[in-house]
């Protein structure tokens, strides 16, 4: 019964060669695994836009602005995938980016609930003014923090 234990003891202890890595080494491996995630969230987000902008049927005077949005939402570096070096330097407009997309998101996602389910010409003809105005805006902060990120960068 003591050679159970003492096994037991044995098996619980830490080999003396290794050591427990410092607090810098896990925060530099920890890094690339939040900046992945960010990038991830911002795919996510991404594609979530692009499926919104797809398959809503938007009021027929609001087709201009679906198309410049949808160019604008391509150009967001995620569409390509990021660097090794984006994955390392975060620098707080990526952050500002994935805001930015989350809130477009939201903001389409309402548009789309409001304006692209109803059927009545009369209701598509007066909404799409306000339709317009929600894609344009949401158009507009993406090319602007895709500005921002763009200087970080360049």
């Amino acid at each position: 019964m003591s050679s159970n234990k003492l096994n037991l003891g044995k098996a619980l202890a830490l080999p003396t060669g290794l050591s427990r890595p410092s607090s810098r080494t896990s925060q530099a491996a920890q890094a690339p695994i939040q900046s992945q995630s960010k990038w991830e969230k911002i795919a996510e987000t991404h594609a979530a836009i692009v499926s919104v902008l797809e398959t809503t049927h938007w009021p027929r005077k609001s087709e201009d602005s679906v198309k410049s949005l949808i160019t604008v939402i391509e150009q967001v570096p995620i569409a390509k995938g990021p660097s090794q070096d984006d994955l390392i330097h975060q620098p707080a407009n990526v952050d500002q980016l994935a805001s930015v997309l989350q809130t477009v998101k939201t903001k389409l996602d309402a548009a789309a609930s409001r304006h692209g389910a109803s059927t009545k010409p009369s209701a598509f003809f007066h909404r799409s003014e306000t339709c317009n105005q929600v894609l344009n805006t949401c158009r507009q902060d993406i090319a602007d923090a895709l500005r921002t990120l763009h200087d970080a960068y360049a």
